[in-house]
């Protein structure tokens, strides 16, 4: 699925890392895609095949999968992600973390 967003402050050339600059309540609803929301989840979980317990319930996000960070600072999580093959979508409210996350 094609993802394309006005207020995108980067997106990847292949379409798999996107990090928005902007309060993450209003970002959410500009998504046009489907994700589970999980959240709290150290990136590290990708290392286990994606597989995660939340909330007394096994989830898991296959390769391919989006993962949304809503609060990603320098995304750590989104690193992580697209190394372990799952796309990753990133809001931040900071502007430095936005280039933060840029130069790493």
């Amino acid at each position: 699925m094609e993802y394309q967003k006005p207020k995108t402050y980067y997106q990847s050339k292949t379409n798999d890392f996107v990090l928005a600059h902007g309060d993450c309540f209003k970002l959410l609803k500009e998504f046009d895609f489907n994700f589970d929301m999980i959240f709290a989840d150290p990136p590290y979980f990708l290392s286990n095949g994606g597989i995660s317990l939340q909330s007394g319930k096994v989830v898991c996000v296959d390769k391919g999968d989006w993962i949304l960070d809503p609060f990603s600072g320098s995304s750590t999580t989104g690193i992580a992600a697209n190394l372990c093959g799952r796309r990753f979508a990133g809001l931040e409210q900071e502007e430095k973390f936005c280039r933060l996350s840029m130069a790493r």
